[in-house]
């Protein structure tokens, strides 16, 4: 729709914008209660705080007023965790936004790590062993008692309308614990709050560098979308074809292998996890593999439990996606493949 009204329409355009702004919102509250509910489907690898801290230094300086200094202080001797590092990030960028909320006048947000060692009931019951524990610390005008214990409610918010949904800590509190690890508040009134993460030591060593390379897809792509939804499906046969491709869209399992052993071989196969019929896109990635080792696929779902089910087997791209999103997706999957050494003409399928 934006690429349709250009320039001209002023008026419509600030109306998609808000349409665009109440789907994101949409979107990051959907997360947030994921992963309150240890439900977000997550990519865990080992890594150091250290080093990820220190490449999203100017993320967190980006969120703080000029009035509020941050301080460093993760030793490279602090114990590698394993995490998702996405969800590790929006952690401590929720901890950073909370803290700058509670210091109005300015302060000091520290962010700290260090080793333990915990005997079971230390922290709490049941948890025992090697941790490392990454605490956020604010001079802010800290948390009264009657308040202290509801901080991680889903929902629950002392700041004005617009000021917050009531689920960032929500976040902080789900991830750590699907994590395997445990986090603890302290605060004290007109001296500040700190919240320490405690998460499981790992042995592995921690992946090197930390940046994300944005992978373009190269254009010219044939590809093969699967999907039962046939608004879905429109919207992303045209952001594939925007993005310089050929597509024929199915709207099952059984009609894409019909395509594909006709011998019209796409350069992707892109299918939805759910789907109607004796194969979900999973039964379908899976039989496409064993017949045609070299097609690549992506899965795309919007449902928590599907993403569950994929696991690691296939790569996938979570629901809603942008243009942008669906790049980069199909970018990181052929970014180790041969260009197809022809040109292969899709047919579309009545």
């Amino acid at each position: 729709l934006r690429k349709q009204l250009g320039d001209g329409d002023a008026r419509a355009l600030r109306s998609l914008g808000a349409i665009e702004t109440a789907t994101r919102r949409g979107r990051d509250l959907t997360r947030h209660l994921l992963s309150f509910a240890r439900r977000q489907h997550l990519r865990p690898v080992p890594i150091s705080f250290g080093e990820r801290i220190g490449a999203i230094r100017e993320l967190f300086l980006a969120s703080l007023p000029t009035h509020v200094s941050l301080v460093l202080d993760v030793p490279s001797e602090v114990w590698p965790v394993e995490v998702d590092p996405g969800e590790f990030e929006l952690a401590l960028l929720n901890l950073i936004v909370n803290a700058r909320d509670a210091m109005p006048a300015g302060g000091t947000v520290s962010i700290t790590g260090e080793n333990v060692t915990l005997r079971d009931g230390d922290v709490a019951p049941g948890l025992s062993g090697d941790f490392a524990t990454l605490t956020v610390r604010d001079t802010g005008t800290g948390i009264p008692p009657d308040i202290l214990a509801r901080v991680f409610d889903p929902f629950f918010t002392t700041k004005g309308v617009n000021k917050g949904t009531g689920l960032g800590l929500s976040q902080v509190y789900g991830f750590v614990r699907q994590a395997g690890g445990h986090v603890v508040v302290t605060s004290e009134l007109g001296i500040g709050t700190g919240f320490t993460l405690y998460l499981p030591r790992v042995t592995a060593t921690p992946i090197a560098g930390v940046e994300r390379p944005a992978l373009s897809a190269p254009t010219g792509l044939s590809v093969l979308v699967v999907e039962d939804n046939p608004d879905v499906a429109d919207v992303a046969a045209a952001l594939l074809e925007q993005l310089g491709n050929r597509v024929v869209v199915v709207a099952n399992a059984a009609d894409a292998l019909d395509v594909i052993a006709r011998g019209d071989r796409p350069d992707v196969l892109f299918s939805d996890v759910v789907m109607a019929g004796d194969m979900d896109g999973v039964d379908l990635g899976r039989r496409v593999r064993a017949l045609y080792p070299d097609l690549p696929v992506l899965l795309a779902t919007g449902y928590s439990q599907s993403a569950e089910r994929v696991g690691d087997e296939f790569p996938i791209l979570h629901k809603p996606y942008e243009m942008a999103d669906l790049n980069r997706a199909l970018g990181a999957l052929l970014a180790h493949r041969q260009p197809a050494t022809q040109t292969r003409k899709l047919r579309a399928v009545t």
